[in-house]
Parts: structure tokens; sequence; C-alpha cells
């Protein structure tokens, strides 16, 4: 996949084209679907299976896995080990900015959401920069200002409704089909008795 030069141009811009990062993030997600679908496979695998304790290295790997599709270089669904590399910085990166994300949460939300605009990146730059976490976050927090913090905010709230409808839409499927099995058990039960 090869992104136009428009596109090239407002991804590199001061200001953050939210529109064009969906735009971007959608075509190379369908440019390698099997590779994206088994990526996000053994990340949740392995997210759940390891208690969320090697979420910083797993989430920087499937960061890595899309900044090298926008390289232009060959992924592998496998590219998401690539942050165990990077083992303890990423470690204490992803539980450090979560902390600092729930306590900013935990102080009327708006905090939160500025928090998590700062520390987007902060495991990526870590693996793709190889830089220690206390650069990283900075380098975070320069990019965010450098392109608007709202923007970034905006992009976050974005994305957890997006988030929030998908699970909302998975769970009604998941409720229907669990609503259909009952009737259909019910109706069972009713012709055996009847």
């Amino acid at each position: 996949m090869v992104i136009d030069k428009t596109e090239t141009i407002r991804f590199n811009s001061s200001t953050p084209d939210i529109g064009t990062y969906f735009k971007i993030g959608w075509r190379l997600y369908l440019s390698e679907i099997p590779i994206f679908i088994v990526a996000s496979l053994i990340f949740w695998l392995v997210l759940i299976s390891s208690f969320s304790i090697l979420g910083g290295p797993l989430m920087a790997g499937y960061m890595f896995i899309f900044v090298k599709k926008l390289r232009n270089e060959s992924i592998s669904p496998f590219d998401i080990f690539k942050g165990f590399s990077r083992f303890l910085p990423l470690v204490i990166a992803f539980y450090l900015t979560k902390i600092i994300i729930a306590i900013g949460l935990f102080f009327l939300i708006i905090p939160g959401l500025i928090f998590i605009a700062r520390y987007f990146f902060v495991e990526l730059l870590i693996l793709d920069k190889n830089i220690g976490v206390t650069e990283a976050m900075k380098l975070n927090k320069q990019i965010v200002a450098k392109r608007g913090l709202w923007n970034y905010v905006i992009l976050n709230i974005v994305l957890v409704i997006i988030l929030n409808i998908g699970g909302l839409f998975s769970f009604g499927i998941g409720y229907l089909c669990d609503r259909k099995t009952r009737i259909s058990q019910k109706r069972k039960i009713r012709i055996t008795q009847g």
C-alpha cells in the first residue's frame, strides 16, 4: 500500500488530520487483513494469559507492525514480539503511564484524557527510537504539544467512542444469539413436556 502525496502532506503536517489518520489506518489494515487478524489474536491471547503483565511489549510490537507497513516494509504477525527486545523499559513505561492516566481520570476525566494524549506513543517511541522511558515520555509530550494537544484528546475520544460502539455491537450480537438460544430451549422443553 502506498499513500498518495496529499495524504502524506496531511499526515506529516503539524496538525493531525483525524479523518486522514482513520482512512490511512483502515487502508493499512485492509491491505494485510490476515496478518493484522493473526497479530490481534496473538496480542489478546498473550495479554490475557499474562494477566496484562506483558501489555507494554505487546502494545509496542502491535503499533510497530503498523509503522513498518507505513514505511512499506514487509510485516509479519510475529513482529508483535519485537517489543520484547526492549522488555523492561516497555513494562515500566506501560505501567507508569497507566498509573498517571488512572490518576488523571480519577480527577474529573479531562486530566486523564490529556494524559492519554501526552503518553499515547510512549511504548512505540521506546521501541522505534531505542530510547529510555523518560526520554520517550518527554518526546511524546513534545510531539503532542507541537501538533496540538486538543487534537489528540479529540482523537482519543473518537477512539473510545468507536471501541465502545464496537463492543456494544458485539455484545448485542451475543445477546441476540443467547436470547434466540434460550427461546429455542424453552420451545424444546414445552414440546417434550407437552
